[in-house]
């Protein structure tokens, strides 16, 4: 008897997967913003906050492999 993976095996694995992947983009955007929340209380002249928000959001981005 010729066994074959079931196809809800394989669905559940991608949702699985593609859950975790959320997860880790939403943990980094919440780092992003715990950042930006500690500089907003110390506030810097307005443009420099947006390009740090700017830096930040661009890397973070690079590190979940966004390009």
């Amino acid at each position: 008897m010729e066994r074959t993976a079931h196809p809800t095996i394989s669905q559940e694995a991608t949702s699985a997967i593609d859950g975790a992947s959320e997860l880790v983009l939403v943990s980094r955007i919440h780092q992003v913003v715990s950042k930006a929340s500690a500089v907003v209380a110390r506030p810097p002249r307005p443009n420099k906050l947006a390009a740090i928000l700017r830096q930040e959001l661009a890397s973070k981005v690079q590190d979940a492999g966004g390009g």
